[in-house]
């Protein structure tokens, strides 16, 4: 039992160094500070010389600084409706779905009576990005995207939807950049604060700037970081395969019913 948890140990020590790796590279990549581009079928990292002042910071020439709403073709809170956990009628989000910043579909309540029209106005297409906007100050921002799964989920209340425009921008590097800035507490300084709760207004959300590079770059920029993200998702799997593994074998040798003998 003791080799299994010193494995568990490392596998939570190799997540943590690529989450590490993940906040160091939007760092870098989010602000234009190291650039990519494609060279003969490869991926090659440069350092930006050539930077512009705007009112968000120096960001390279190339790029835009720009207002969120004008990346985006739909911003809304969602279909306020009575929930139930008993998988009665469609699946919808709830805060707790995305306290991950991913879809997790353990956590959707689901929603009955609903007309054809209320389940094609809110429910969710590829692309769209969940925002937690009413929430503790600790989970305020979180953001994750919807990738398709499951098939029909439709976006409940106290979560805006941010729905990009794709000729504009990326969908997952409008992901990760909001990541970048919860992680540099942007929405804790926009967020109205009360009792165990706190929001972020709107309009003030629409009007927030986001550095923008060309599309191109945004889709290189976002494939980088998925990949770390795979990786990272890739050791919590088989940290929870060790974990229950560990629970397994705790209730078979701790109880006798297999025995341990040296030979």
């Amino acid at each position: 039992l003791s080799t299994i948890d010193r494995t568990i140990e490392l596998y939570y020590e190799e997540k943590a160094k690529f989450e590490k790796l993940k906040r160091g590279l939007m760092d870098l990549l989010l602000t234009g500070r190291i650039r990519v581009r494609e060279e003969n079928s490869k991926t090659v990292f440069y350092r930006e010389t050539e930077f512009q002042e705007t009112e968000i910071g120096r960001i390279p020439k190339e790029w835009r600084a720009v207002r969120l709403e004008n990346v985006l073709l739909l911003l809304r809170n969602g279909l306020n409706a009575k929930q139930n956990k008993d998988g009665i009628g469609y699946p919808i989000t709830r805060i707790e779905t995305i306290s991950e910043e991913k879809i997790d579909v353990s956590k959707v309540g689901y929603v009955s009576g609903l007309t054809g029209v209320e389940v094609e106005k809110y429910r969710l297409i590829e692309g769209d990005i969940l925002f937690s906007h009413i929430n503790s100050l600790e989970h305020i921002g979180k953001a994750a995207i919807y990738e398709g799964v499951p098939e029909l989920l439709l976006h409940g209340v106290n979560l805006l939807l941010l729905r990009p425009d794709k000729k504009k921008v990326h969908p997952k590097f409008l992901l990760y950049l909001l990541h970048l800035y919860r992680e540099r507490k942007v929405f804790w300084a926009m967020a109205k604060r009360a009792v165990n709760q706190a929001s972020i207004n709107q309009t003030e959300l629409k009007n927030m700037k986001i550095f923008l590079p060309p599309l191109n770059e945004q889709m290189r920029i976002a494939e980088i970081l998925s990949i770390v993200d795979r990786a990272i998702e890739l050791y919590y799997e088989e940290r929870t395969r060790l974990d229950r593994l560990k629970r397994g074998l705790m209730d078979l040798l701790l109880t006798g019913r297999v025995r341990v003998v040296e030979e």
